[in-house]
């Protein structure tokens, strides 16, 4: 077998990296994080911190409940996206420059934030809504080398991720 690595949702389970818990991030309401592929500094889960071998953070499995609320947080270093699979979300991005940003996010779309935002999402749906959070670093904010978050400014910043 290769250097290709294999792991759904529930392997996460079965080895400990879910979260489940009410007003992440200040927000409010019921969401469940499962940490599927790497290292999510926000998740006081082991994780997978050797997945991966280039800038990218983590993938999670998250469902978030009618009405709940991820609250703002800030990416200072890295990028995210969220891919809704199933129920619907409204994602309000808050800008460097402090504009403002939302989108709907239905099933089979994805949105992106980039790196030096904030963000918050929200279920807009009467069921709810489930989505993979994908985060990677990015190299030319010097945080990166060899694949590593590295330096005091960066560590700094993972726990805002």
């Amino acid at each position: 077998m290769g250097n290709s690595i294999k792991r759904g949702l529930e392997d996460a389970k079965k080895q400990g990296n879910v979260v489940s818990g009410e007003g992440f991030n200040g927000g409010k309401g019921h969401m469940d994080v499962a940490v599927v592929l790497g290292k999510d500094p926000d998740c006081p889960v082991p994780g997978y911190p050797d997945d991966f071998k280039s800038t990218m953070l983590f993938c999670n499995w998250c469902s978030l409940d009618p009405g709940a609320i991820c609250g703002t947080h800030p990416h200072l270093t890295a990028e995210e996206y969220y891919y809704v699979i199933s129920g619907a979300g409204k994602m309000t991005i808050t800008n460097a420059d402090g504009s403002k940003d939302e989108y709907i996010v239905n099933p089979n779309e994805a949105c992106l934030m980039h790196a030096g935002n904030q963000h918050q999402f929200e279920t807009i749906s009467d069921v709810p809504c489930v989505f993979l959070a994908i985060c990677a670093g990015v190299p030319n904010l010097n945080c990166w080398s060899d694949s590593k978050f590295e330096g005091a400014a960066c560590e700094a910043a993972a726990g805002n991720n």
